[in-house]
């Protein structure tokens, strides 16, 4: 054997046994780095009385979507948008998420400061395209409400519809993440903490479990919009935009440590 064949030999065996025995903290991992475009995104209308029966409307094809804590124009009104974006595509083993940011830019808003609570849906839901005609949104049979994860076949009419298991979304009661102190500039900029990483990083291995998340504002005398996703515009800093920075889970450094020494053990 060569010279040069026995120190490549060596190298990737050390390199290979290093990677198994040592922490994974203490590799120097692969990083990745992706800005996710284009999610599902609308949002739901709590407003429910004869005249405009909101609360089986869809908003799934409007300009923007609608964050209200429910009592600006009136106390029975509340606005939560709903957003999914798809995690699946990040790499194609395990990952941890290690960053992430959520970006949009705001349309307009009502009150002076307020808070968002971002809570993990727990129910799938479909979009919808209702609201290219009217900013009061449309019904539309099959896609998202207040009331419905998937509308029925009319207005007041329930024929195959799926209900929320609670009106207003179906979502877990603690916030995996929440920005206080919201403020009325054109840019908005949410950078998640360690529980938002954890629920983001469940969603990138487990697309199963990606329901999206839903946004509760508070105090009721707050209310915002932002532009959604490509339907209304191409400009990239106007559409909802998740930045996200990854590593290898140690499943796959492994596996590609197991991969080297294999390697190493094949030139011999």
């Amino acid at each position: 054997m060569n010279t040069r064949k026995l120190i490549w030999i060596s190298t990737m065996a050390v390199l290979a046994m290093a990677m198994l025995a040592a922490p994974t903290r203490a590799v120097e991992a692969p990083m990745g780095t992706m800005t996710l475009f284009d999610p599902e995104d609308t949002f739901i209308n709590s407003l429910d009385i004869p005249t405009h029966p909101l609360a089986e409307y869809n908003y799934g094809g409007l300009y923007s979507c609608g964050a209200c804590g429910g009592n600006v124009v009136r106390a029975d009104i509340q606005k939560r948008p709903l957003l999914k974006f798809d995690l699946s595509g990040l790499h194609s083993g395990h990952v941890e998420i290690t960053e992430a940011t959520l970006r949009w830019r705001t349309t307009f808003r009502i009150g002076t400061v307020g808070s968002f609570a971002f809570h993990r849906l727990t129910e799938p839901w479909v979009e919808g395209t209702g609201g290219t005609t009217s900013i009061n949104g449309d019904f539309q049979a099959g896609s998202v409400s207040w009331d419905a994860r998937e509308e029925g076949a009319a207005v007041d009419d329930p024929t195959g519809q799926v209900d929320w298991a609670t009106p207003g979304g179906t979502f877990d009661a603690t916030p995996f993440h929440t920005a206080n102190n919201v403020t009325t500039a054109n840019q908005q900029a949410f950078t998640f903490n360690q529980d938002g990483l954890d629920v983001l990083t469940d969603w990138a291995n487990n697309p199963a479990n990606n329901h999206g998340f839903i946004i509760l504002v508070s105090p009721d005398t707050f209310e915002t919009a932002f532009y959604n996703s490509e339907r209304a515009f191409s400009t990239d800093d106007e559409r909802p935009r998740l930045d996200v920075t990854w590593i290898p889970e140690p499943a796959s450094l492994s596996l590609l440590a197991a991969g080297l020494l294999i390697g190493a053990r094949r030139r011999r």
